[in-house]
């Protein structure tokens, strides 16, 4: 599970991702029950996972789902996690029943439903949620810890504020964080893409398509910071299914030190949070030589006939 992230220091998704831990301790605990053939400490051990999952899964549709379904964006992946959450009561019905082999999907749809929220929805979260939103998932999620006696937070729409004002990404012992880029980085940004050989044909428009790519899809569009300054950046885009990337770039004394890395992936997770399950870029005739960069990244080539039309 994700241990970089900084959207764990929201105290709501910190929790959540600490219950997702029990949850696989809990799972654990039945596995060896199994293996044992203890049919009573098999009967225990699902109860425990019963009560930790489930509980879980309607704290997170009562608060953190509810409100995110209502975004037209986030309203695909909410529909997949909440049809995982459905198959999980019927894959421990079954075990409880007697049908113990359903554990290998009970295993293998749970640890698919973490990696989804803590790899791609919770990051996701963390940047596009905006504070009022936080208020209502807050004051949701309250309300349903409340009245089922779970222990729970009251500062959450509080520390909201200061979990945004640190990176959302941070790389440890590499002094550089991740986070949204704004319109106010556009003069910083042409230098830096002009520094990293970038081609830059109509410069004086760099901070109107900032503001048009910042208005669709502000999640991907992120910049690598250094204290005050920008040392890394990427352009990411949606267009409803696939993603694209672009204007990824590492100012030269950074170069090295996994920001390009950082920053690409953080574009991955997001488009996975939309629904998209491809990420396209093009490179340069001249920048050939980081096709390998992409390629360890899990990229490859494709043999496709590239056109373009300027307006």
């Amino acid at each position: 599970m994700c241990e970089y992230c900084g959207c764990r220091d929201i105290p709501l998704i910190g929790r959540l991702s600490e219950e997702h831990y029990q949850a696989v301790d809990a799972l654990g605990v039945l596995r060896r029950a199994m293996d044992a053939g203890d049919a009573a400490a098999v009967a225990d051990a699902l109860a425990h996972l019963r009560d930790e999952l489930i509980t879980h899964n309607e704290s997170e549709e009562a608060g953190l789902f509810h409100e995110l379904a209502k975004d037209e964006y986030f309203a695909p992946t909410i529909a997949e996690l909440l049809g995982q959450h459905r198959q999980f009561r019927l894959l421990l019905d079954r075990i409880g029943g007697g049908e113990w082999s359903a554990y290998g999907a009970l295993e293998e749809t749970l640890r698919h439903h973490i990696d989804r929220e803590e790899n791609g929805l919770f990051p996701a979260t963390a940047v596009a949620v905006d504070g009022d939103s936080w208020e209502e998932i807050d004051r949701l999620t309250h309300a349903f810890n409340h009245a089922h006696h779970r222990e729970h937070a009251h500062t959450e729409a509080e520390l909201l504020e200061l979990a945004r004002s640190r990176p959302v990404v941070t790389q440890p012992d590499t002094g550089f964080g991740v986070r949204r880029a704004t319109v106010a980085d556009a003069a910083e940004l042409l230098a830096l893409w002009r520094q990293a050989g970038l081609t830059i044909r109509r410069p004086e428009t760099v901070a109107a398509e900032l503001a048009s790519v910042l208005a669709l899809h502000p999640q991907l569009v992120l910049v690598a910071t250094a204290g005050d300054s920008i040392v890394g950046s990427v352009v990411g885009t949606w267009d409803g299914r696939r993603g694209r990337v672009s204007r990824l770039a590492t100012r030269r004394d950074w170069r090295g030190r996994g920001i390009a890395g950082a920053l690409l992936a953080s574009v991955e997770d997001g488009v996975r949070t939309l629904g998209g399950h491809e990420v396209d870029l093009v490179i340069d005739a001249d920048d050939y030589p980081l096709v390998g960069f992409y390629e360890a990244h899990g990229y490859a080539t494709a043999d496709l006939i590239f056109l373009e039309k300027r307006l």
